[in-house]
């Protein structure tokens, strides 16, 4: 197996983890991911920066009958409801991934996000930055939410760094257009979306 770029390997290395820890629930434990995306990034000498906001994704049915935008709640004012990474100029995130999983309809596969920050993220998805954490802030919470964030951040030490990532990354319109080619269902339906509806169409 070719050796993977640090920024793919942290993200399987993540939705490794999280799937290993969090069988029931991997999904909706995005902070986890964020600050292992960090530990993972520092440890090869990339700094990074989590980010909190609001997140909505273009979902389709896998027969691409049905459509709708779905994400991972609406965080009041001044709460988030997701997390992500920026690092080396993209913005990284496993979660989109995750959102077939507990959609209202049976929805085609949804890649991982390696989008570069360099160009505007068209209208099929939308991250809504609430906060920014500097590459060295703490985790406050809880005794106990704290002692299992740090146990996963050790399984993410531990563990394997050959893991391949469980879907295609996100990486910006020609990778989107790419896999559009190979008859990916998301990425056709992302295409036509922008195509035929406009960014006022989201819910926020």
């Amino acid at each position: 197996m070719a050796k993977q770029d640090p920024l793919s390997s942290a993200l399987a290395t993540v939705d490794h983890v999280l799937r290993q820890r969090f069988p029931d629930d991997f999904d909706k434990r995005c902070m986890y991911a964020a600050f292992g995306l960090r530990a993972l990034l520092r440890r090869t000498g990339i700094g990074s920066e989590i980010v909190g906001g609001r997140y909505t994704c273009f979902v389709v049915s896998a027969d691409l009958q049905h459509a709708s935008h779905q994400g991972f709640g609406t965080g009041s004012n001044d709460q988030a409801s997701h997390y992500w990474v920026e690092a080396q100029g993209y913005l990284l995130d496993p979660g989109p991934h995750y959102l077939p999983l507990r959609s209202s309809f049976p929805a085609a596969p949804i890649p991982m996000v390696r989008w570069p920050l360099a160009s505007p993220i068209p209208h099929f998805m939308r991250y809504q930055e609430q906060a920014r954490y500097h590459q060295e802030a703490k985790l406050r919470s809880s005794q106990e939410i704290q002692d299992r964030m740090n146990q996963f951040l050790a399984a993410c030490e531990e563990a394997r760094t050959d893991v391949a990532t469980p879907c295609w990354q996100l990486k910006g319109m020609e990778s989107l257009r790419y896999a559009a080619g190979n008859r990916d269902r998301w990425a056709l339906g992302a295409l036509r979306f922008i195509a035929e509806y406009p960014p006022s169409s989201l819910p926020f």
